[in-house]
């Protein structure tokens, strides 16, 4: 099994259709696709608070516990798992 980066652990989350997907808007979708792409393996991507809080919250949806807790401290230093 191939180790996983956080930039292929948040493009599938982040272009994943969820069940909330299907109530969302087409702009939220583009928006989606939009940071998707400005963090497809790009590891010097400048993220915003709002795109970190829409990583994690997708992260958190599309993942299992695995991705979760390797994922979201990376994204969020005040989260170091002790």
């Amino acid at each position: 099994m191939k180790p996983q980066t956080l930039s292929e652990v948040a493009v599938v989350a982040v272009e994943a259709s969820l069940e909330i997907d299907r109530v969302a808007s087409p702009l939220d979708k583009f928006k989606h696709d939009q940071l998707a792409r400005k963090i497809y393996e790009n590891a010097h991507a400048v993220l915003s608070p709002e795109d970190i809080a829409t990583i994690k919250d997708r992260i958190g949806k599309a993942w299992g516990a695995v991705q979760i807790g390797a994922s979201w401290p990376l994204l969020d230093p005040t989260l170091d798992g002790r």
